[in-house]
């Protein structure tokens, strides 16, 4: 019986050895009186494996877009740093200029006042004076009518007196003149239909246009009608350039009040002659002209105030001159029309005799037809310059 069994255990032991043996050589599943073993163990790892390289998958994948939102995160914050950053330093140099602009504003302010002030305190000393001075002008030609009427000699009324009642100063003048030159402008489409302008002959046209009443002088009339063979900007702008009689510089003084018109001259200068009897004379004169630009055309005015000296002390004469530049039909060509009127007043002169009086009125005439030709000739000269220089010659 031991015998058997130790047989049957012999047996076994070699049948499970065969099994080894099938299980590491076969592929096939080992089975042993129908039942198959099936070894766990490799399938187990596998799994494991797999599960494990499941998770460091996902974990670099989850560490990776973790990296990724922190470095957007850091481009974002850099970007919005830097964008203070430069509102910083942009708020702190608006910030400075707009203190230094405010300072540069009401500094300018200020002297913008000031200047307005001081102007306007110097217009109203000038129309003080002017008051005064038109007072007297009226109250003379008040007597003047009053005495005509009655049919006097004003002039003989006014014999003892030396000089007019009250000499008006510079100021009081040039400001008279600026007014005066205002007014004549308001009129002269009349004053040029009235001369009969248009009909005209091209060239200088002089007369004397004397009173209905008493044949004494009322004026004398001077008239230049050029056709400028230049183009109307050109004629415009140099006329306006040898308004101001530069060829007048015998004592010759700007007057300060004007500065700062707009398209204004106002001066003094002295006019010196010698009459026909050989004795020298002179005549303080006063020039305010004036520019208005309009559409189709150019108008100059302007005032002359004379004053005899001398053997001329007590003759006055007042001149008005209109200018109208407008361009012809043609389109390259420019009409200039001058016309200028002289009122010869006679106060009361040291030597009132006829032939001083007549030397006086012949002293404007020339003094007239002079300053015509000297501004012709600068106009003229100005205008061929400034074509030359355009045609590079």
């Amino acid at each position: 019986m031991a015998s058997s069994g130790m047989t049957l255990r012999r047996s076994d032991s070699q049948t499970l050895e065969s099994m080894d043996v099938l299980l590491l050589d076969s592929p096939q599943r080992p089975s042993f009186g129908g039942i198959t073993f099936v070894d766990q163990q490799p399938q187990t790892t596998k799994l494991r494996r797999e599960k494990e390289a499941f998770r460091r998958r996902k974990q670099r994948q989850r560490r990776k877009l973790e990296r990724e939102n922190l470095e957007c995160e850091v481009c974002e914050l850099s970007s919005q740093l830097e964008r203070l950053k430069q509102a910083i330093e942009s708020n702190a140099g608006t910030s400075r200029a707009s203190i230094q602009l405010s300072n540069y504003y009401w500094r300018d302010c200020a002297s913008v006042m000031s200047e307005e002030r001081l102007r306007a305190e110097a217009e109203q000393k000038c129309l003080v004076v002017l008051t005064q001075a038109q007072a007297t002008y009226i109250d003379n030609l008040l007597k003047m009518m009053q005495s005509q009427l009655n049919g006097d000699n004003y002039w003989e009324l006014t014999t003892n007196q030396k000089r007019l009642p009250v000499e008006p100063s510079n100021d009081a003048v040039f400001s008279a003149l600026l007014e005066e030159v205002d007014s004549c402008y308001a009129r002269v489409d009349d004053v040029l239909r009235e001369s009969r302008m248009d009909d005209m002959p091209v060239g200088i046209t002089n007369s004397v246009h004397r009173r209905k009443v008493n044949g004494e002088v009322e004026y004398l009339q001077h008239v230049n009608k050029v056709m400028q063979p230049f183009d109307f900007e050109s004629t415009s702008n140099f006329s306006w350039k040898v308004a101001g009689h530069s060829h007048r510089q015998q004592d010759r003084e700007e007057y300060k009040g004007a500065k700062g018109l707009v398209n204004t001259i106002a001066c003094k200068f002295r006019l010196v002659q010698t009459l026909t009897s050989g004795t020298r004379v002179s005549v303080l004169q006063r020039l305010v002209a004036r520019r208005f630009v309009e559409d189709d055309r150019t108008i100059h005015v302007w005032k002359i105030y004379s004053e005899g000296e001398g053997i001329l002390r007590g003759m006055h004469s007042d001149e008005t001159g209109w200018g109208k530049i407008r361009p012809a039909v043609d389109g390259f060509s420019t009409w200039t029309e001058v016309l200028v009127r002289q009122v010869p007043v006679v106060f009361n002169a040291v030597d009132s005799s006829e032939t001083i009086v007549n030397e006086f009125r012949r002293m404007l005439k020339d003094k007239v037809d002079d300053d015509e030709r000297a501004l012709t000739c600068a106009l003229e000269s100005l205008l061929l310059e400034d074509t030359l220089a355009i045609l590079d010659v």
